[in-house]
């Protein structure tokens, strides 16, 4: 087995900007951290940074949610993450959220969460989750907008640029349907969906939501196992990841009945839920990790919207944080530090964090790895369902073992690997 590390995968070519408004960055305390190679301490409170070089050390408080930046070396981050954001709020053509009302609609149609244009829903999973109990689309909306695709489909070879997407399903970008197709898209963002977010994740007035993506997929079951030889009865679906965005919604196009399997799983729950019947929608914070349960018979065809908030939240910023390292020339420890300070509770950032911190390592000893079994078991806290973590965990303490002397000690760990 092999230590499971991030990746980031542009979904597409980044447009070109000649100006980017960057927000102002609240400053809530200078933090600065040593140059050179640091080590990492962590209690149960807090985490402590420790620089080789200045042999100072800089401990600061981990509190449950962090709104802005707070050290001053994680400035160059934070403002290509801004820069990022900027350009993913407004690129989508489909219908958004301003000031002045929904983009592209008349500024008197303000989109407000009022119970006049809430369609009802249900909280799971302590509130990460929510499902609809009245469709976003009806029937003869699902019908047109599964036409469209089958339309757009007929006329193009289909190369999927989604980057989870197994072969044999099909996905297209929203905004490529028919202009009909995308008016009944609009309508419904604008009259449901925007509503119908707010009011499930209690969003402040100031935030403004945008599409930062927009997908129809198909999970095709026969073509999937005729191209897929090695997925075995899994069916079509998608592996575990996370979304970029803040909130998610997708909305069944298919009928229940012409498909079996199907729907999302949750990793932190160990569940898989669907959407109630056709047209209804299932919602969930885009840091959830989840996957596409396998269709294993028939065709699942689902719209599904990735939403963004401008202001850019502590929660999405942490996750596009990560994202920059590939992009600039940012170290990936560095990042990981400022995805942390951003939003302490992100457990991949933690598990990141750690496995980077391994491979920056000079010279591997009990002390240092003992340290990166803190950060990766402060990453099971938060995710105690992540396998990765398990994994990863399981791997650097074997790496230990030969350090230690104590025949008591060696035990305690190798209990902790089994």
């Amino acid at each position: 087995m092999q230590l499971q590390r991030s990746s980031y995968v542009n979904k597409r070519e980044r447009m070109i900007m000649l100006q980017v408004l960057v927000l102002a960055v609240c400053i809530s305390g200078i933090f600065s951290f040593g140059g050179g190679r640091n080590s990492i301490s962590i209690s149960s409170n807090s985490v402590s940074f420790v620089s080789n070089n200045k042999k100072s050390n800089h401990v600061r408080k981990i509190n449950s949610v962090i709104l802005s930046v707070s050290s001053k070396n994680y400035l160059g981050i934070y403002k290509k993450v801004q820069e990022m954001h900027a350009i993913d709020a407004v690129r989508c053509p489909l219908v958004r959220e301003t000031g002045h009302g929904p983009q592209r609609l008349p500024s008197c149609c303000d989109v407000v969460a009022t119970s006049d244009n809430i369609i009802d829903f249900e909280m799971l999973e302590d509130s990460v989750l929510f499902r609809t109990l009245g469709p976003i689309f009806s029937s003869k909306e699902c019908d047109y907008l599964q036409s469209a695709a089958d339309m757009y489909w007929s006329s193009q070879k289909n190369s999927s640029c989604f980057t989870y997407q197994r072969k044999g399903n099909s996905e297209l970008h929203t905004e490529k349907l028919s202009e009909p197709a995308i008016k009944i898209v609009n309508d419904a963002l604008y009259n449901r969906i925007y509503p119908l977010l707010r009011s499930a994740f209690k969003l402040p007035n100031e935030k403004r939501l945008s599409i930062y993506d927009s997908l129809i997929i198909r999970y095709n079951a026969t073509a999937t196992s005729l191209l897929n030889d090695n997925i075995g009865d899994t069916g079509a679906g998608q592996p575990l990841h996370r979304d970029l965005g803040m909130f998610s919604i997708n909305i069944a196009l298919s009928d229940r009945n012409s498909f079996k399997g199907g729907g999302t799983f949750f990793q932190d729950f160990k569940k898989v839920y669907h959407p109630i019947g056709r047209g209804f929608g299932l919602g969930h914070l885009s840091s959830t990790r989840h996957a596409g349960a396998g269709t294993t018979d028939g065709v699942r065809d689902i719209l599904v919207f990735f939403v963004t908030a401008s202001p850019l939240m502590s929660v999405e910023s942490a996750m596009r944080c990560k994202g920059v390292m590939n992009s600039f020339s940012f170290s990936s420890e560095k990042c990981y530090k400022a995805a942390i300070d951003m939003n302490p509770l992100d457990s991949e950032a933690w598990q990141f964090f750690g496995t980077s911190t391994l491979d920056s390592l000079p010279k591997v000893t009990n002390e240092n790895l003992s340290e990166v079994i803190k950060l990766l078991e402060k990453a099971e806290s938060l995710s105690p369902n992540d396998a990765r973590v398990h994994n990863n965990l399981g791997l650097i303490l074997q790496k230990q073992l030969p350090f230690i002397e104590s025949n008591e000690d060696k035990s305690k760990i190798r209990s902790k690997i089994e």
